[in-house]
């Protein structure tokens, strides 16, 4: 048909004929030949031939090709013995132009619909991908944060627990200074109250006697020394001593890191 088109825009009807014949030289019978075959007979001002095929082409054929069978059989009431048809050719044709604009609409409006729809969905699309990459994101930084805080309680937990390891060790070593402080506070006591007795019952010379005293006054100052000594000890080892609350709260700790290993 388009061939058939050009041949009738180059006025070679002739060719264009031969193109709506079968391999037996009949026409095809097809709307779309009928209508070609009037177009050219209408060209060729053969006006009874193309009558004839123009209102044979209006069976079973579409709205296109009925408005183009309008368009030519309104030109073809031009000449005398087709004017009685005019009025009707011409509501026809007006009726199929409305028609053919009410479809070409129709069809606009599908291939709006079609971009609108398809644009839609893009945008959905890109609207979900997004989500799903911030959501992603969001993710990997909480699992960052969880991490980082989990490092940092595991930190925490293992310097408080050095430092109560290291504190009772200063403590055992605080306590075994106070014992032996203690201890040799007790052997000058029993000394002294031995030396005291001694001194008071008189048993031994007058030489001795002062040698005993200085020694007696040797201890006690000692003892005062050692006194002093131990109580310093005694505030230390409280200093380091773990309040309970504390140690109670590193207890806390301690069993969730073991839940959440």
């Amino acid at each position: 048909m388009e061939l058939a088109g050009i041949y009738i825009n180059k006025g070679e009807y002739s060719k264009a004929l031969e193109l709506q014949k079968d391999e037996f030289g009949q026409y095809y019978i097809s709307a779309q030949s009928l209508y070609c075959i009037g177009t050219i007979y209408m060209n060729q001002e053969k006006y009874d031939s193309a009558y004839f095929y123009l209102t044979q082409a209006l069976i079973n054929s579409n709205v296109y090709t009925r408005r183009g069978v309008y368009r030519n059989l309104l030109r073809l009431s031009y000449h005398p013995q087709y004017q009685k048809y005019m009025i009707n050719f011409c509501d026809s044709l007006r009726a199929y132009e409305d028609s053919v604009q009410r479809l070409d609409k129709s069809k606009e409006i599908i291939i709006y619909r079609g971009k609108y729809e398809k644009e839609r969905l893009v945008t959905q699309n890109q609207q979900l991908e997004l989500e799903k990459v911030y959501t992603s994101r969001l993710l990997l930084l909480l699992t960052i944060i969880v991490l980082v805080l989990l490092v940092l309680l595991v930190y925490f937990y293992q310097r408080r627990k050095i430092a109560i390891h290291e504190k009772g060790e200063e403590l055992n070593r605080l306590g075994l200074r106070l014992h032996e402080h203690e201890s040799l506070m007790d052997r000058n006591n029993a000394y002294i109250a031995e030396l005291e007795a001694q001194i008071a019952e008189g048993r031994e010379a007058s030489d001795q006697l002062g040698e005993q005293e200085e020694t007696l006054a040797s201890l006690r100052k000692e003892n005062d020394s050692l006194r002093r000594d131990a109580d310093r000890l005694r505030k230390e080892m409280e200093k380091l001593r773990l309040p309970s609350e504390e140690s109670v709260g590193t207890e806390r700790i301690a069993a969730e890191l073991r839940q959440t290993r």
